[in-house]
């Protein structure tokens, strides 16, 4: 595609983006932490908390299950996972500690990178996991040979990959991490609550995890978590079915609790919103950006580009 075509799709990303927001109070340059909501996003939180006080909470839930397990799709097919089952969650952190906390008692031992995200570092540690460090360049991305070795001559129960991380500037392999799990026979979890939206999650990975406030531009406090049926069945949730569901599954055992219906509304409108975007199209424009970005601040005193 020429430069200006890619201005063209650019220009036309940008303006339907903000045509579908209230118009921004100053400059907003925190997407990346929690992106802007759309009207479509915000409407659909209003009216189903508008429904539940109509009807009653349990009711309007029961009637957003269409909604919902539209927003489950769109999550597996962001991950790459169509066969996975895809449980709602309050964040990121929360699925991890589902994940974690389901986990064969006896086999708690993972791989991952030396900076993974401090707060998945003390959820790991709270369940008692032994965590193993991958080993990486000196830029700190997975040295992809010296892991192959490593995990090959001590294998972990799984891998665990922060792709994109708030604290670091370095993009992981992702896609190459995922095939060489495969090769290995070794499960992959994948946090991809910063990755979602910015770079490709739909690896295939065993367990994919993420946030709604970030790229995805949902409500707060709403997440999913997406693991495939192989793997789902080994998982034991901590506490157990109640009497009367005694027949449910893993996952939906996984779900159960207290929930913010209307945010997890919002955030399936939201997935569905970027997918009529186009994510590829999203990604290429969030990348021509990082590149302005790093061009511009390349010579500025006290900041180094590590990404090419």
């Amino acid at each position: 595609m020429s430069s200006a075509g890619q201005s063209g799709d650019a220009d036309t990303l940008a303006d339907r983006w903000r045509a579908a927001r209230p118009p921004v109070v100053g400059l907003h340059l925190d997407s990346a932490a929690c992106s802007r909501q759309s009207l479509a996003v915000l409407d659909a939180v209003a009216k189903h908390g508008l429904h539940e006080s109509e009807v009653g909470g349990y009711v309007a839930a029961e009637a957003a299950t269409p909604v919902l397990d539209a927003g489950r799709a769109a999550a597996a097919t962001l991950f790459g996972m169509p066969d996975a089952e895809v449980v709602f969650t309050t964040g990121s952190l929360h699925a991890l500690d589902l994940l974690l906390g389901s986990w064969p008692a006896d086999r708690r031992t993972l791989a991952c990178l030396p900076g993974e995200y401090g707060p998945n570092l003390a959820v790991m540690e709270a369940y008692g996991f032994e965590v193993r460090t991958l080993p990486t360049l000196a830029d700190g991305r997975l040295a992809l040979d010296d892991a192959a070795f490593d995990l090959a001559e001590n294998p972990p129960e799984f891998v665990h990959l922060t792709p994109v991380a708030s604290h670091r500037g370095v993009v992981q392999p992702l896609a190459m991490a995922a095939q060489l799990c495969r090769e290995l026979g070794l499960p992959l979890v994948v946090d991809a609550a910063q990755a979602l939206g910015q770079i490709d999650c739909a690896v295939g990975a065993d367990v994919t995890y993420s946030s709604s406030r970030k790229w995805i531009a949902g409500p707060r406090g709403v997440g999913v978590l997406a693991v495939t049926s192989a793997l789902v069945s080994q998982l034991t949730p901590r506490l157990p079915a109640p009497p009367w569901a005694a027949d449910s599954s893993v996952a939906q055992q996984l779900g159960f609790g207290e929930a913010n219906v209307a945010a997890r509304v919002g955030f399936s409108v939201a997935l569905g919103e970027h997918l009529a975007y186009g994510p590829e199209l999203i990604r290429a424009r969030l990348a021509e950006v990082g590149d302005t970005a790093r061009t511009l601040l390349a010579d500025v005193d006290g900041w180094a580009v590590v990404e090419e």
